[in-house]
């Protein structure tokens, strides 16, 4: 399955519209850029389709590669790195791009296996959300959900900024918040939002079974949203500035809700 292969101008293009969103959902595939988002769909058994690797990676990262995709039948393409440049969203290329197939995981139901889980509201920035998964990989959330209006999960900076964490979550996109409350509400889950206004995180604590609501970075929650969740809570502010980034937000109220109680 591995091919010395050069790309014909069709291709290409092809494989350059992935990194529109209207291409990636109408073929329903997309583009994992770099090493380690590449070696950890593969260690998830995430359905790949091929795998693209530049003649100047090094021959250690490619026999790895190649070892990891044998098995599961994945197509590995040797190409120029001049041909990686041309498809790859970079700058610097790190000399490996694989195809993945989306996996729209669309909500029809609630378990005990998808708590605690986090709902964000209209996420834009694709840094914050590739981190956020990744610091939810972390502290064991089990589901993430964004709403319609949130940034791609599967853009090129999404994937990269989650390191390979998003092959390891169960993301539901553009899901309504008001379905998933009713859902969630019927088996006695609660919901919590993140607001300023809110009581003090850091005497708080509630066990697992959750939704905690973030809202955009700039914009913040709706208040149709706040006032519907059953605890307001915020982290209390000791020196200067606006506000915290999203992504470091959502780090600190995990660590506080998940190990309140005592856990080492």
């Amino acid at each position: 399955y591995v091919i010395n292969y050069k790309l014909s101008n069709n291709e290409r293009a092809f494989l350059r519209s992935l990194h529109l969103k209207k291409y990636r959902y109408q073929h329903k595939l997309f583009l994992i850029e770099g090493l380690k988002p590449v070696k950890e769909a593969l260690l998830a058994n995430y359905p790949i389709e091929s795998v693209y690797i530049s003649s100047n990676l090094d021959e250690i990262s490619t026999l790895e590669i190649i070892g990891l995709s044998k098995n599961f039948s994945t197509k590995i393409y040797l190409i120029s790195p001049k041909e990686i440049y041309q498809i790859s969203s970079l700058k610097t290329p790190e000399g490996i791009i694989a195809v993945g197939k989306i996996n729209e995981r669309d909500f029809e139901f609630l378990d005990e296996d998808d708590i605690p889980a986090l709902y964000l509201w209209q996420v834009s920035d694709p840094g914050n959300l590739g981190t956020i998964i990744r610091t939810s990989l972390w502290f064991d959330v089990k589901r993430i959900f964004t709403s319609p209006g949130s940034v791609d999960v599967y853009s090129s900076k999404v994937v990269r900024g989650s390191m390979g964490a998003i092959f390891h979550m169960k993301i539901s996109p553009n899901t309504d918040f008001e379905l998933l409350y009713d859902r969630a509400k019927r088996k006695g889950i609660k919901f919590l939002a993140a607001d300023m206004s809110g009581r003090k995180l850091s005497e708080f604590y509630l066990g697992s079974r959750w939704i905690l609501v973030f809202g955009s970075e700039s914009h913040g929650l709706p208040e149709k949203i706040i006032e519907s969740t059953d605890y307001k809570l915020s982290i209390r502010k000791k020196g200067y500035g606006e506000s915290l980034n999203l992504g470091v937000s959502v780090g600190i109220f995990l660590n506080e809700l998940l190990y309140r109680d005592g856990e080492e």
